[in-house]
């Protein structure tokens, strides 16, 4: 009955603020990290919930979750991804403009947009070398989503990206 229970509080928990990576499952659950690891797993098992794995964090997700929305969501979780998104809902920008309107240092914004880009969340155009979003729109209104979807810290990530672009 126990794991009944820490199952459903992980599944609620997960469904309500989607794509959390494992240490922080705990802290929000007050149970231990093995704890989770073995409710997790199982959950895994039995497909009820998914793994997103971007850069060096898995995140957990619904199996309902598109694809794109847990890559999006995973993105906006991480401050410096967050922050070339932002400057990227604005208008296409060089990797020089990009490092001056994020003050991340040139190796951290390569690796946000390796991974950004392995997402198809952002584009590099060849001929211009700018990046952009892939679809800037989509953002948009997934951002808008989230917004009015998720009560934590996502949502005051996006009402904050949404704040400064107008």
């Amino acid at each position: 009955m126990e794991a009944a229970i820490q199952h459903q509080r992980i599944l609620d928990l997960v469904a309500r603020e989607p794509g959390l990576h494992l240490r922080e499952l705990p802290r929000r659950l007050d149970l231990s990290l093995n704890a989770v690891r073995y409710h997790l797993y199982s959950l895994l098992g039995d497909g009820l919930v998914v793994e997103h794995r971007i850069g060096r964090f898995v995140r957990y997700f619904r199996p309902s979750t598109p694809r794109e929305e847990r890559a999006l969501i995973s993105a906006v979780r991480v401050p410096g991804e967050r922050l070339v998104l932002h400057r990227l809902l604005s208008s296409p920008a060089g990797f020089a403009a990009l490092q001056r309107s994020t003050s991340l240092p040139p190796g951290t914004l390569s690796h946000y947009l390796t991974l950004l880009i392995r997402e198809a969340i952002v584009d590099q155009d060849a001929a211009t070398r700018l990046y952009r979003l892939h679809d800037t729109a989509a953002v948009r209104s997934r951002l808008a989503q989230y917004r009015e979807r998720f009560p934590d810290l996502l949502a005051a990530a996006a009402e904050e990206m949404f704040d400064l672009t107008g």
